[in-house]
């Protein structure tokens, strides 16, 4: 069975990550290989089993709720790896993990994220590779620029109908 490295980056709005979006993702990292584990030792899923997985694993039985993922066994084609590890600065949150299933989909895991307020999530693989562009909120960085008069003459000589919206902005600053 084939194995890569993936990556996840999530950003947030410039205020930052809130604490409580920041905690339910550690928490349901925390706990994905010890749910999984104790998961795939079951064999009927009961419901009094269902009942202490999700007391057991609260974070991990919500983001397996919040993806519509009906039989997790059958369905449910995320990996986090044999490693993976975790970095949180400013409002970016970084997931990088190895020997990952080369089939696993970060789809749902990256849609579940954006539900705790992430603006934007990419995910790639050493087979597949998002647009890193993608990435950034260009409509932000845009604001930010048009928000800052030194910055304004730096974007002259673009295109001719720019050139009238910096000479608006430059006359309303």
């Amino acid at each position: 069975m084939g194995e890569c490295a993936y990556r996840l980056k999530a950003l947030w709005p410039i205020k930052g990550i809130p604490k409580e979006s920041k905690d339910i993702i550690e928490n349901f990292l925390k706990d994905f290989e010890e749910a999984l584990r104790y998961w795939e030792t079951e064999e009927s899923y009961s419901d009094e089993f269902l009942e202490k997985f999700e007391k057991k694993f609260p974070a991990f039985t919500k983001f397996v709720k919040s993806t519509g993922i009906n039989n997790f066994n059958t369905e449910c084609k995320l990996d986090l790896g044999e490693n993976h590890e975790i970095y949180w600065e400013s409002n970016t949150f970084s997931l990088n993990a190895s020997q990952v299933w080369h089939f696993a989909d970060w789809n749902p895991l990256a849609n579940w994220i954006k539900s705790l307020g992430a603006k934007r999530v990419i995910w790639e693989s050493e087979e597949f590779k998002e647009d890193p562009f993608d990435f950034y909120d260009w409509e932000e960085i845009t604001k930010n620029i048009l928000s800052k008069k030194e910055l304004l003459p730096l974007l002259k000589g673009i295109n001719i109908d720019f050139d009238e919206l910096i000479e608006e902005r430059l006359k309303n600053l």
